[in-house]
Parts: C-alpha cells; structure tokens; sequence
C-alpha cells in the first residue's frame, strides 16, 4: 500500500489507524524515551508565532517640525523656528504596509493658551499651510495644530516636487486614505469623529518611511516656521506594524501555525500508512 492511497481510507477507518499508531509508538519503553526527547524540539520547529503584527510606538514632541522630514535641518522659511526633525517608522517598500493608529494620547500646544488633546489640535484657528523643500504643505478649514504624517521613500525630498495639498475640514470621518509620496496628510487622534472608527492610512508605493509631526506657521498660514513657541510637550503614537491590508492582531506567545499543522498531520498519515502496510505484509 502506498502513502499516497491512504487518501482513499474512511474518515472513520483512517482514525483508528492513527490511533493505533499512536498507542504502537508509546508501547514500548524505548520509544516512549525517544519521543519525550524529540517532542520539545518537535514543537518548536512547528510552533510558528504571528509575526503578522508587532505593536509600535512613536512619541512625537510639538516641535517636530513635519516639512523637515528626509532632511538633516528643519526648515523655517515662514521664521520663528524650525523646531525639531519629526520621528520615523521604517518599513519595507511595497509591503502593503496600512498605518492604524490604536491609540494617540497626550496634550500639545502649539500655540500658548490653546492646548491640543490627543493630536487633535484645537478649532480656534483654520490651518493654510504652503508647500516647501518637497514636503507640501497642509489645508484644514476648522482646525489647526493637529497630528499629521507623511510618507517617503529612501531618496531626501527635492525642492519643486511637493504633491498637491490636501485639505481637510471638521469633522474628520473619513476611514481609508491613501496619500501620495511627499504628501501631508492629517491624523489627529486616528479616529472618526462619528463613531471612533479606526481610520487606516495606506503606504504608496516605493514608500519605505512614515515620518510624524506637526504642520506649524505664523498665524498657521504661508510658509512653515513659528515651532518656537509651541509648548515642547509631546504624545503618544500606538499602532500595528500590519502589511498586506490585514487588520491589526495582538502578537502572543506562539501558537501553533497552518505549516506546522500541516506537518504533523502529514507525518501521523505516514506513519499509520507505513503501521497499516507492516500489519498486511504480516
């Protein structure tokens, strides 16, 4: 009998089988100390942990400055300060990696007396910010001091290449966006404002780095600048290092994986076809 015609057994017949030889195997003194030996190791080359997903998390001072992302000085053309770089992830290019923001928490301030809650800025102001050093700029009708991110590929931003601005308004519901390279675009707290539905960011390709900060200028419009009064607070950023469009999963302790499943059924099959042809030949 081959391996191969074992596919042709009962469900119920192809059980017994197994169970035969899994009752063969631990019969004798020997084997049973064989098995105990090979188990650990068994089990770890088939536990495959889900690697799917790792939690992440960025802090993102109000100084960080999101035109200065790529470049080595955070820009001021606007004056009153350039602040600081804004922080980056680093993720593979074309990996279908989708920014999904967890949680955003902490209080901003990028201008004294107006405090920003959890990135989303405060509503006294509009924001009208211009485009510069390759990074555009940003537009937001009802709110100005908010988190925003940007996405670039290996290569510093080039002077005369900035993407369109978007422009945004309060409330803030959309729930997939997919900006370009060099384009800024809004965060806030990472949610819907109708319902806190998790808003998803998709990577465009050929990006390899999310940067983070804040959109800041003399009155919040014209040329970027004006970072030298914000409050130096920061926040926090939690997210899932997710690709291929998966939804975010919490990574555990191992678990058993599809492949390692697979194999340990396959090698019980064989060995319940190798038991059952041992059995005819007697």
């Amino acid at each position: 009998m081959s391996i191969l015609s074992v596919g042709h057994l009962g469900s119920g017949r192809l059980i017994g089988n197994l169970a035969q030889e899994i009752d063969f195997m631990f019969a004798n003194r020997w084997r049973r100390a064989l098995i105990w030996v090979a188990l650990p190791f068994t089990l770890l080359s088939i536990m495959i942990p889900d690697a799917s997903a790792v939690p992440r998390t960025v802090t993102v001072s109000d100084t960080s400055n999101i035109i200065g992302a790529g470049h080595s000085v955070a820009p001021s053309p606007g004056g009153g300060g350039g602040g600081t770089l804004p922080p980056v992830f680093t993720f593979a290019a074309n990996s279908g990696f989708v920014f999904r923001p967890s949680s955003v928490v902490g209080t901003t301030s990028l201008t004294p007396g107006y405090d920003g809650v959890n990135g989303e800025g405060s509503g006294a102001f509009s924001t009208n910010i211009s485009s510069y050093g390759g990074i555009s700029g940003i537009i937001d009708t009802n709110r100005s001091g908010f988190l925003v991110g940007v996405f670039l590929d290996d290569s510093e931003p080039v002077a005369g290449t900035e993407p369109a601005r978007l422009s945004f308004a309060s409330p803030e519901n959309f729930t997939t966006l997919a900006p370009l390279l060099l384009q800024t675009f809004f965060i806030g707290d990472g949610k819907t404002d109708g319902g806190g539905v998790t808003q998803s960011f998709a990577a465009p390709l050929g990006a390899t780095r999310l940067f983070f900060g804040f959109a800041d200028a003399p009155n919040y419009t014209g040329l970027p600048g004006a970072f030298v009064d914000n409050s130096g607070r920061s926040i926090s950023v939690s997210f899932d290092d997710s690709t291929g469009g998966s939804p975010p999963t919490a990574v555990a302790l191992p678990v058993f994986g599809p492949a390692g499943i697979v194999l340990l059924c396959m090698g019980l099959l064989c060995a319940a076809a190798v038991r059952q042809r041992r059995q005819r030949m007697h």
